[in-house]
This record gives structure tokens, C-alpha cells and sequence, in this order.
């Protein structure tokens, strides 16, 4: 099949998920969507599910990306701003305007080091090949444990026998990598995406997932990671537990607050215990 590359922006404005019916026509899960249950209850995702207001971190991964994968729609979504500040009445409503029409507002600092930071991804050996080499931003729909599922694959290798994601990081160091793997499930996602790209593909299996990491600030450091195989597989299994969760809810229309609606058993935290044990034995006491 041939891969199908889309604009970013009608991706994630048109395809949505439809909370009150996951079983809709319209309605189509995503990873970001579904790893809201890793934290909140069932009651929260279908009733108060989380808001995502921006933050400059976003930005800048949003716009970095669209420089890589999709450089002719920069200009559409950000914009640079005339004003200094936006304390006046007319510069806030500027900015929400702005924002109202889906832009980006940056100002001409932002713009540059943006354009220095994906000459540098480009040209980082390893990242620059991928990207060279890669359909971008390709549009994966599929049914996965009985619901419609969705991703948008940052970068689909040509020949090669996996895909690929950009991440923009200011947490930098193999350790810091690490632990962003799996705060923001990005071993999920790969297992996801995957199993999505096989069933769609199946002429071109893929097994393995890679991420091109970047700072976002200065000097931009870049760097190509490779998931480990049981990082995938662990990821595909909390991706099947966490679908079959939210289709029983579905299915039962039962959606319980955190718990379960059941009494838990829960006492101090271990560190809390040593603390008190430290107290019982005068072990706080202050040296004479």
C-alpha cells in the first residue's frame, strides 16, 4: 500500500474521538488519546477528559517538526508577532485571534533558532539519512482490539524494516531519554504504530522503532535511539490492556471512579514509614 502522507493540521482537526460512542463511525482512538488512562480514572476520560492549553515546549516541538516533515505549511501555522509584549488590550487580542485560527504566534529569535535546530537535525548523520530517505507524516487508520485507531507516523523509512518519531527534549541525557520513554509512553506508541503499519502493510512487515532526538535549545544536540524489542513488546501489551479497559467501559456503559467505586486498601508511602521509624529512633534529633 502506498503510504499516505497527510497535512498534519486536517489530521488532528478531523479525525477525533467520540468519548460518548468509541464504537462511532466517526470516532477514532489515538495513543495520546488512550494513554490519558494510564493516570485518570475511567469517569475522568469519559467525563472530564484532560485539556491541552499549549506550552512553550509544544511550540516548538510542533513547529520544528512541521520545518522537517511538512516545510511548506510553516508559513500557515506560525506567525510572527509586531508586538514586544502582549500586555495591551490590542496585543491580547491579536494573539487570540491568532490562536482562534489555529497559528502559532513566535517571534523572529524563535523563527531563527528553529531553522538552526532542523539544520542541524538534518544534518546529523544518523537523523539526516532518515529523514532524506522517509515518506513523512504518513496517516495510519486501522482497528485495533475491536476499535478504530489512528497515528500519524513522523517518518516512514523507505527499504528499511522500521519507522520513526521526532522528539524535542529539554530533559537531554541517555538517563533523561530513558525516563521519557515511558512517563509519556513512548514504547506504546511505537507498539501501536507498528501494529497499525503491519496490518495496513503487509508486503512490509516492520518490527522496530526509532526515535531522533533533539534539545530544544541551544546548541540543539541531536541524537538517534533504537526502542529495544521488549520495550515494544511491553508497550503492546499495556496498549491491549488499556483498549480492552476502555471497550468493557463502553460496552457496559460503566464508568467507575478511580478504584473501581471499591475500598482500597492504602497506607504511608515507604519513604513516609522510614521517616517515622527515623523519628521513633531519635535518629532526627539534633546532635548535642
Amino acid at each position: 500500500m502506498k503510504p499516505q502522507e497527510v497535512s498534519p493540521q486536517d489530521y488532528h482537526s478531523k479525525l477525533k474521538c467520540n468519548r460518548a460512542d468509541i464504537f462511532a463511525e466517526d470516532s477514532w482512538l489515538s495513543k495520546s488519546v488512550l494513554w490519558e488512562l494510564k493516570k485518570a480514572s475511567l469517569y475522568q476520560w469519559r467525563f472530564a477528559p484532560a485539556t491541552f492549553t499549549g506550552s512553550a515546549a509544544a511550540t516548538w516541538g510542533s513547529l520544528l517538526d512541521c520545518i522537517i516533515t511538512t516545510p511548506d505549511e510553516f508559513d500557515d501555522i506560525a506567525v510572527l508577532s509586531p508586538y514586544d509584549s502582549f500586555r495591551t488590550k490590542e496585543a491580547k487580542a491579536w494573539k487570540a485571534e491568532q490562536s482562534d485560527a489555529g497559528r502559532l504566534v513566535i517571534d523572529e529569535a524563535m523563527r531563527d533558532n528553529l531553522h538552526k535546530a532542523a539544520e542541524r537535525m538534518q544534518k546529523q548523520p544518523h537523523a539526516g539519512e532518515i529523514i532524506e530517505n522517509s515518506d513523512k507524516q504518513v496517516m495510519l487508520l486501522s482497528e485495533l482490539n475491536g476499535v478504530k485507531f489512528k497515528g500519524l507516523v513522523d517518518l516512514a523509512p523507505r527499504d528499511r524494516p522500521y519507522l520513526a518519531d521526532i522528539k524535542t527534549t529539554g530533559a537531554w541525557g541517555a538517563s533523561e531519554m530513558a525516563a521519557s520513554v515511558g512517563k509519556f509512553g513512548y514504547h506504546v506508541q511505537a507498539a501501536v504504530y507498528l501494529a497499525m503499519w503491519n496490518r495496513l502493510n503487509p508486503d512490509d512487515q516492520r518490527k522496530r522503532f526509532r526515535i531522533v532526538w533533539q534539545q530544544n535549545f541551544a546548541p540543539f544536540e541531536c541524537t538517534v535511539t533504537e526502542l529495544p524489542a521488549t520495550d515494544i513488546a511491553a508497550g503492546e501489551e499495556f496498549a491491549s490492556y488499556l483498549i480492552n479497559k476502555l471497550v468493557r467501559a463502553a460496552k457496559k456503559n460503566w464508568w467507575p471512579n478511580i478504584h473501581g467505586d471499591q475500598v482500597a486498601m492504602l497506607g504511608a508511602a515507604p519513604w513516609a514509614i522510614a521517616e517515622a521509624d527515623e523519628i521513633m529512633t531519635g535518629g532526627l534529633t539534633a546532635p548535642k
